[in-house]
């Protein structure tokens, strides 16, 4: 088995909103390898069903998107320490593994620029992928393709993160 680990995210930072977005010190963490058909273990309830798993469906996404024929996976969930829709690129890190999944898959035929496309395209914006893909502090926008510039982000920068124990629309 393989791992993939991706971190969580905060955009909207202040003035840089829908732009800033920076790479933050905790993570999503899921073993892989090719099966002869979808398993996914240790998932909440709600998302070991592949047509609801974000994961799986970006995987998929890339096998669509290079007209290659999908081939399944055993996921497994290692760590699962970005709390869903409170504002920490939950979906982005499930998409980001997805992709990044599909290409090793696929004998890692992207680069990791072309991963930053595809996962900005699934997301819809670049700001919350950006970080989980490059680190740090980056800089994002959209023209005809997605953009993005990383800053260093200093060491003694601490952030504290207040998550709610109730849903938020991010």
């Amino acid at each position: 088995m393989k791992i993939v680990r991706t971190y969580a995210t905060s955009a909207n930072l202040g003035p840089g909103f829908d732009a800033f977005g920076i790479c933050l010190n905790l993570y999503n963490e899921y073993a892989f390898e090719v099966s002869n058909k979808y398993e996914i273990n240790e998932f909440n309830e709600k998302y070991k069903n592949p047509e609801n798993n974000l994961i799986i469906k970006s995987y998929e996404k890339v096998f669509n998107i290079l007209n290659k024929k999908i081939i399944p996976i055993k996921l497994t969930e290692l760590e699962h320490n970005i709390p869903t829709s409170r504002g920490l690129g939950s979906s982005a890190s499930c998409i980001v593994s997805g992709v990044m999944i599909a290409n090793n898959v696929l004998g890692d035929i992207l680069s990791i620029d072309d991963v930053f496309q595809i996962a900005s395209d699934i997301e819809g914006h670049p700001d919350n992928v950006a970080p989980a893909i490059y680190g740090d502090l980056c800089a994002s926008f959209m023209d005809e393709k997605v953009y993005s510039v990383k800053y260093h982000a200093s060491n003694d920068l601490k952030l504290l993160v207040m998550i709610p124990n109730f849903e938020v629309s991010t």
